[in-house]
C-alpha cells in the first residue's frame, strides 16, 4: 500500500491485544480455528479506520503466520489494512520483539508516517511505542497492561475506547 506522507495511522499489535489471550494463537493453529477477539477491539479499530486512520498491524509472529494473521483480522470483523510480522520462522520474544517492533515502527517515520494511536498489552509494546515517540501518551492503548516505565493508558475492555473514538473528528475526507 503506498500512502502520502504524514497519512494518519494507528498500529497495532494482534497476540494478547486482539486476541483473548497471548497464546491463543497456538492452540487455534493446531485445531485450524481462528483465535477469539477481545470485545469491543474490532468496532474501536473499525471506527478509527472510519475516521480516516490507516490500520496496520504489527506482530512479532513468524512470518508463516501472516496469511493466518490476514484472516485473523477479517474473520473477527477487524478493519483490513496491513500486516507485518517478523522475518524469521520463530518469531520474536522479549527483547528481539521490541527491536522489531522499534524498528517497524522506525521505518514508517523514515517515510514521514508516525502512528496517531498504538494498542498494545506487553513491555516490548510500551518499550516500542515510546522509542517510535508515539504521542499524546493517552493515545498508547495497553489492554489489561499498565506501562508504569512509560506511560500510556490501561484498559480493561476496548469498550471504554468505544465513546472516545467515535466523537473523534475525521482526519481524511
Amino acid at each position: 500500500e503506498v500512502v502520502p506522507e504524514k497519512t494518519p495511522i494507528f498500529v497495532s499489535d494482534v497476540d494478547g491485544t486482539l486476541t483473548t489471550s497471548e497464546t491463543e494463537e497456538y492452540g487455534a493453529l493446531l485445531t485450524g480455528v481462528t483465535p477469539n477477539a477481545n470485545d469491543g477491539a474490532a468496532a474501536v479499530l473499525n471506527m478509527l479506520a472510519q475516521k480516516g486512520y490507516r490500520p496496520m498491524y504489527v506482530t512479532a509472529r513468524p512470518e508463516f503466520l501472516v496469511e493466518r494473521t490476514r484472516e485473523f483480522v477479517a474473520q473477527r470483523g477487524f478493519p483490513i489494512g496491513l500486516v507485518h510480522t517478523t522475518l524469521g520462522l520463530t518469531g520474536a520474544l522479549g527483547g528481539s520483539a521490541s527491536t522489531y517492533k522499534t524498528d517497524e515502527l522506525a521505518m514508517l517515520a523514515g517515510k514521514g508516517l508516525v502512528p496517531a494511536w498504538a494498542f498494545g498489552n506487553t513491555n516490548t509494546d510500551a518499550d516500542a511505542y515510546e522509542n517510535g515517540k508515539i504521542q499524546p501518551l493517552k493515545n498508547r492503548v495497553f489492554y489489561q497492561y499498565t506501562d508504569s516505565a512509560h506511560g500510556g493508558r490501561r484498559i480493561e475492555s476496548y469498550n471504554e475506547l468505544l465513546a472516545e473514538v467515535t466523537a473523534l473528528p475525521a482526519v481524511c475526507p
